[in-house]
């Protein structure tokens, strides 16, 4: 797991007051996969806006951030008065 990511992911879950243990696994096709794993859920429901939209709307949404899209280009900007 890159250390990066990691840190993203523990960062942007504290925010909500995301509680919960860092989690990564990889498949027998070593594809990885990680979250934030709340009160021992199982794999499925392990907490992470790096790679499900949903939660990363939620997060968002939590923030107070501007979604700002351009249906033309298919560009989307986020934008925030808050800064972590």
């Amino acid at each position: 797991m890159d250390d990066n990511k990691k840190h993203m992911l523990l960062m942007s879950a504290k925010a909500p007051g995301i509680k919960g243990k860092f989690q990564s696994w990889s498949d027998s096709n070593d594809i990885e996969s990680c979250g934030i794993a709340p009160d021992g859920a199982p794999g499925r429901d392990w907490w992470n806006p790096i790679s499900d939209d949903g939660t990363a709307f939620s997060l968002g949404v939590k923030l107070e951030m501007d979604i700002v899209t351009n249906a033309k280009c298919g560009e989307l900007r986020w934008s925030s008065a808050y800064y972590l």
